[in-house]
């Protein structure tokens, strides 16, 4: 009767936890709800003056397109009008624009109908909406863009977009947030750069390390000089490799191998550059980005990885866990399938270093 007791008392407590947690969640997500200014919000409804459900948005701005002059110099002037499309299956879709709009700003549409219909071509309205008293910012996109060896470059299309993005007006309301922009530079011969901005712009958004690279069947990393590239030696790293299993919350297990990287010994230096002098690389295998210093004792390990093979939905792949890594910095993202580095090293004291892939337990090396 006591091992009983003992067992609805634990189930009372645990429901008691379940219950707080879920209130705070919920009580947390409604704080966030009522700290967020959503910068387009509105309530859509039918004839009969319900809330119409699960109508499909999508919001755009004009595409801007312009070529960088004779010095690799682009500069894009943003227009202020942010286009709105409404559909929904059964009903007559329309389109509509702000035509003041601004990312600073908060535009409220007054409630507005979609009209029953067979046909589902858009047709244009003007909605009304109240605006916050702000300045439409008139944001310029601005930079020089060169290649990999520094020179500038002429005739390159630089484009600005914001593919349509959608948002739903699950119970008749919608509100969102439109602050990302896509800027693709292209130019033939060369592999096309693309950056996605995601954030709030006052004024201006400058970017003058654009570098390009023209299209090259090649593989590993290379140190870029004057007017070549270099390829660096590769050397496969000793590692030593142990199987982990985990569980996973709702159900299920995963498993990973942790592996443990080591420099070999008896490898002859391979030397470049001078102390305090900027090395460029260009890595052509983005799974060999990374880059660690070699310890004189040969028996400090270079890095670590876990390598997840999974029993369930888990996550599967690579994921290094640095010693003392170098590069990439936590914030780095790259949209390209290459990847350039400028490294310098102000210390007195010649370093090995070596990039290293934990796919394929190799690495590329030099001395500097």
């Amino acid at each position: 009767m006591n091992f009983i007791k003992k067992i609805l008392f634990v189930v009372f407590v645990i429901l008691i936890l379940v219950t707080s947690i879920i209130y705070c969640t919920l009580a947390d997500v409604t704080n966030k709800h009522d700290r967020i200014k959503y910068n387009v919000s509105g309530v859509i409804k039918d004839t009969s003056g319900e809330d119409l459900r699960m109508v499909y948005i999508k919001y755009s701005s004009p595409k801007i397109i312009t070529k960088t002059d004779s010095l690799g110099n682009y500069s894009i002037h943003k227009q202020n009008v942010l286009f709105l499309e409404f559909e929904k299956e059964g009903y007559q879709n329309i389109i509509t624009k702000i035509n003041d709009y601004s990312d600073l700003g908060n535009y409220e549409f007054k409630p507005f109908e979609l009209i029953k219909s067979t046909d589902s071509s858009f047709i244009y309205r003007d909605l009304i909406y109240d605006k916050e008293k702000v300045i439409p910012n008139q944001i310029n996109f601005t930079g020089q863009i060169k290649d990999v060896f520094g020179r500038t470059i002429e005739d390159v299309t630089v484009t600005l977009t914001d593919h349509k993005n959608t948002d739903v007006a699950f119970g008749g309301t919608f509100e969102f947030n439109k602050q990302s922009y896509l800027l693709n530079f292209e130019k033939k011969g060369y592999e096309k750069l693309s950056f996605f901005i995601h954030e709030e712009i006052d004024n201006s958004h400058n970017k003058n390390d654009i570098v390009l690279v023209k299209k090259r069947e090649k593989k590993g990393v290379y140190l870029v000089q004057k007017d070549k590239l270099l390829a660096l030696p590769r050397i496969n790293l000793k590692y030593h490799s142990e199987k982990k299993y985990n569980s996973i919350l709702w159900g299920g297990r995963y498993g990973y191998n942790v592996n443990t990287f080591y420099f070999p010994r008896n490898k002859n230096k391979f030397k470049i550059g001078n102390k305090g002098e900027t090395l460029r690389f260009i890595v052509f295998n983005e799974s060999y980005k990374y880059l660690f210093p070699v310890d004189d004792n040969l028996e400090v390990p270079i890095c670590i990885s876990d390598h997840k093979y999974s029993y369930s939905s888990y996550p599967t792949g690579p994921d290094l866990k640095d010693k003392v890594i170098i590069y990439p910095n936590k914030n780095n993202r790259s949209d390209t399938n290459y990847t350039i580095i400028d490294f310098i090293d102000n210390s007195d004291v010649e370093k090995q270093y070596t990039f290293v892939s934990s796919k394929t337990k190799k690495g590329y090396y030099f001395s500097y």
